[in-house]
């Protein structure tokens, strides 16, 4: 018993596949540096005009298709949009019940009427809907990026096995809309010629971790404080304390110094030249 199978099916179901793939990646990665607003958006837009799609080619294969793809765009969506902009409860009881109310009514109108967009209305439609997505894309990518600026302090005192503040970095959000952030990671190395001390590492982090990263929201500001853990000092010296330490931003740790200082630096310097260093 020969059984047909039409090998389309295959090609078709990678790519649903590979789109479904695609709109995780586009919500969970920093493409193009949107904002959250902004991706939220596109994937609700992107689930509107797959659907329409959809309607316009429900007869064919391919239409079908469409509706798989339109349902991935907004699952995403939703998932992202939820957890994104931490929904409450209730929030998201709400939006629960209306996307199973939306999609009901929508397959009752499938259901029923089969292609229910006229020609006219099916174009207009598709130009309206394309050209706000490229919009708000183009409004995005060319919109204000977060600003970093460095600030450390001119002098510390540093003690062997507890943290000191060396100073802060201030994140700035230029734009009206949040924007997704993550401050540059720093290193240090310390030098004491009266105790010829070269070169010696020195921790450098952020005071609170969580803040290192997240969502700023439109033209807002974050002020994240910067620490160093001076370690092994002890064991060099016989002393746990050094004081009178000056501070400086620098491009990597130098080979020498004549003076006592501790040298910031970037732990990866590429890509970042939107960043200002230090401040006046």
């Amino acid at each position: 018993m020969d059984i047909e199978f039409d090998s389309s099916y295959i090609l078709y179901g990678a790519g649903v596949l590979f789109a479904i793939i695609t709109f995780v990646y586009f919500a969970q990665q920093l493409v193009f540096d949107l904002a959250p607003f902004t991706r939220s958006a596109s994937l609700f837009l992107l689930f509107a005009l797959l659907f329409i799609l959809g309607n316009h080619l429900y007869r064919e294969t391919v239409g079908k298709v469409f509706y798989i793809l339109s349902a991935a765009s907004y699952i995403v969506f939703l998932v992202y949009t939820v957890t994104r902009f931490e929904f409450t409860t209730n929030q998201v009881f709400a939006v629960l019940g209306f996307s199973a109310l939306l999609f009901l009514g929508l397959g009752h109108l499938v259901k029923k009427k089969g292609r229910f967009i006229d020609r006219k209305t099916f174009k207009y439609l598709i130009v309206f809907l394309i050209s706000v997505l490229a919009l708000i894309l183009l409004f995005d990518v060319f919109g204000g990026q977060p600003e970093f600026e460095l600030e450390l302090y001119e002098e510390i005192n540093f003690e062997e096995g507890s943290r000191s503040d060396i100073g802060f970095i201030t994140v700035r959000n230029p734009f009206f809309l949040s924007r997704e952030y993550e401050v540059p990671s720093y290193e240090g190395c310390l030098f004491v010629p009266e105790e010829e001390i070269d070169e010696q590492p020195v921790m450098v982090r952020y005071s609170d971790h969580s803040l290192s990263s997240g969502t700023i929201e439109g033209n807002g500001e974050i002020e994240v404080s910067i620490e160093a853990d001076l370690r092994d000092y002890y064991r060099i010296t016989n002393t746990t304390r050094v004081e009178d330490v000056g501070i400086e931003f620098v491009d990597e740790c130098p080979e020498e110094s004549n003076r006592k200082a501790l040298f910031v630096y970037l732990r990866n310097p590429e890509g970042t030249e939107e960043i200002m260093f230090p401040a006046e």
